[in-house]
């Protein structure tokens, strides 16, 4: 024979009263002040104190000087108007992107001439920004960015 729902439901309803109970002990413990502990309330081993690494990029406690100074950036140059590689370097890395997306989403089916102006543009943007490096860097210099 079958138990009665009733049955179950009276165990379920215990169950739940148990888990209840013991929530309950659990939160009063959390919430109990505890003014002192004993060796007898430790449950696992005491945790020792925090210990920072000893790497080179981490501070030691004498250097937060170096926090309190206030870095003002200089003021930044503006782009030499007169420099017209710069700004054909500019209107081809910017122009071309922009002209190949308007190709794909608005004239998907323009001739092959104009995709590959778009393309040429863009390299031809990219060659003239190496082209602007120097020819040779001195071997001594051992600067690898920038220096603040």
């Amino acid at each position: 024979m079958s138990p009665e729902p009733r049955d179950d439901e009276q165990a379920e309803l215990a169950a739940q009263a148990d888990y209840d109970l013991k929530f309950a002990q659990i939160v009063a413990a959390m919430n109990a002040d505890h003014d002192v502990a004993t060796d007898d309330d430790i449950v696992g081993p005491a945790t020792p104190a925090l210990q920072l690494p000893t790497g080179w990029r981490v501070p030691d406690s004498g250097s937060h000087s170096l926090l309190d100074d206030q870095f003002e950036p200089p003021d930044l140059d503006d782009l030499p108007e007169e420099d017209m590689q710069l700004w054909a370097i500019v209107g081809a890395l910017v122009g071309a992107p922009l002209w190949i997306a308007y190709l794909l989403f608005f004239d998907p089916y323009a001739g092959w001439l104009w995709w590959t102006l778009a393309c040429l543009l863009f390299g031809a943007g990219l060659v003239m920004l190496v082209m602007r490096q120097p020819w040779s860097r001195d071997p001594d210099d051992h600067d690898d960015g920038a220096v603040l």
